[in-house]
């Protein structure tokens, strides 16, 4: 559209592909869950907007056997509070079910998988008034009627970001929990074919890491790849695991590699920084660097949205902080020159 499209998701079929996101274009001020299906030029063959009454979002899909799709992510049910949403697309994009899950919950789901016997197995969180948040596994059967809801967690937050088939029976999934040190680990948890935990093992040195995507590896094992903190040079670092069928790796030691595809030096002159950065809510940043004045600077959060738009008239290189959340933020630096800078801010 001609606002902001986010993607979360895409799929391949035999003749092109399917991406699955959010959409914050035409009427959807809230944002839609956004389908667009292409050939393999990526040029569109369809799109789909899917509204809820407030927000909706596609976090993950799936295509289908039948040439369809099925996604999964959140929207605003009319009890006012979030649900977990499983939309079943016909290959024509048309909508053949849709599933919502979370009775009094907050449900948001992340990933779906398509069980050998044709029925479908959802992750993602579920939160209950002040509860800690748990990860919730959903089987729907192929008609979208519901087969049965499992939860895993304790005492602390726990989320799944994606599901796939296990070896053998059951399913895997990766995600976080912070029931060891306070802070998120990445997990990696084996559940039988029902949906009840059998092993699960958490990674990460206490610093914060998170799980976003696994698979199983032709020897019978799992690959699992998030982010961690303390590793590298920057605030986070990929973070990849690769364990046995028991979900146990072959030492505790963790191997770090920076810079491992070879990059020509910087020109002289042209490197560009943000300082302070870290920088407090509210304070104030200086471009850095041997260029020209900058004409805009843009400053976006996680999803892309701007926080921030200011356009400079004389020769200044000073941005100050709107008074927004701790976090990761993207600046977009437009020079006068014509160059453009995409520099992470660390609000802290």
């Amino acid at each position: 559209t001609g606002d902001w499209d986010l993607c979360n998701s895409v799929d391949v079929y035999p003749d092109g592909f399917i991406i699955g996101g959010i959409s914050y274009g035409g009427d959807s001020d809230m944002g839609a869950a956004y389908l667009v299906r292409t050939d393999l030029d990526g040029e569109p063959l369809w799109t789909r907007a899917i509204a809820g009454l407030g927000r909706a979002e596609c976090a993950g899909l799936r295509v289908t056997p039948d040439g369809g799709a099925v996604l999964v992510g959140g929207t605003e049910g009319a009890e006012g509070h979030g649900k977990g949403m499983v939309v079943k697309l016909l290959p024509d994009g048309e909508e053949d079910w849709m599933t919502l899950v979370g009775a009094e919950a907050i449900v948001e789901l992340k990933s779906v998988v398509r069980t050998l016997g044709g029925n479908y197995v959802a992750c993602g969180s579920s939160r209950l008034a002040d509860d800690p948040q748990q990860i919730i596994l959903v089987a729907l059967l192929a008609d979208g009627s519901p087969d049965w809801e499992r939860y895993i967690g304790n005492s602390a937050d726990s989320g799944g970001s994606e599901v796939q088939l296990a070896h053998g029976e059951g399913f895997v999934l990766t995600g976080f929990n912070s029931l060891n040190l306070g802070d998120p680990d990445m997990i990696l948890t084996l559940v039988d074919a029902g949906g009840w935990f059998q092993t699960g093992n958490n990674f990460g040195n206490g610093e914060p890491a998170y799980g976003y995507s696994v698979d199983r590896t032709q020897d019978g094992g799992y690959i699992v790849a998030g982010w961690a903190e303390d590793y590298g040079p920057g605030v986070r670092a990929m973070y990849v695991v690769k364990t046995d069928g028991q979900l146990q790796t072959s030492d505790l030691v963790v191997h770090t590699f920076l810079d491992p595809i070879g990059l020509d030096e910087a020109t002289v002159g042209t490197v560009i920084s943000l300082y302070p950065n870290p920088v407090d809510p509210g304070g104030v940043f200086r471009i850095v660097g041997e260029i020209s004045d900058p004409l805009r600077v843009t400053i976006r959060d996680p999803q892309g949205r701007s926080i921030q738009d200011q356009r400079f008239i004389g020769p200044s290189r000073s941005v100050a902080v709107p008074m927004i959340s701790s976090g990761l933020y993207l600046v977009n630096v437009e020079f006068r020159q014509g160059s453009v800078a995409n520099l992470r801010l660390l609000v802290d």
